[in-house]
């Protein structure tokens, strides 16, 4: 919900979007061991879904919780 008024324009310019759920938001897995949560856990998962979507340079951004590892 809360990029729902930037992703329509990014797509207007053409750009691809992924919007991913942080760890124990949305739709995600919420697992209970604390370790799961590290930042080095974290980065590793952001890390993964973009190396699923593209092997080109990307452009991050992120709010709230997100905001953090995208920095």
């Amino acid at each position: 919900m809360g990029w729902r008024n930037q992703v329509p324009y990014l797509l207007s310019l053409n750009l691809q979007v992924v919007v991913p759920d942080m760890l124990g938001y949305g739709q995600t897995d919420a697992p209970d061991s604390y370790e799961e949560y590290t930042m080095k856990k974290m980065t590793g998962h952001m890390a993964e879904i973009v190396k699923q979507v593209t092997d080109q340079p990307i452009i991050l951004g992120g709010h709230d919780w997100g905001g953090l590892f995208v920095w």
